[in-house]
């Protein structure tokens, strides 16, 4: 990743900030997400 070699924005499906940690936590239990950011 650090090369430039893959493409994150193809594999993370959501972003969320920290105070929204339920929310991603929501959308990590269901099958509708491939890789799941919180940013602090």
């Amino acid at each position: 990743m650090e090369a430039g070699l893959i493409d994150t924005e193809k594999i993370i499906s959501h972003r969320f900030a920290l105070p929204e940690i339920n929310e991603a936590i929501n959308v990590m239990e269901t099958t509708e997400h491939n890789k799941v950011i919180i940013n602090p």
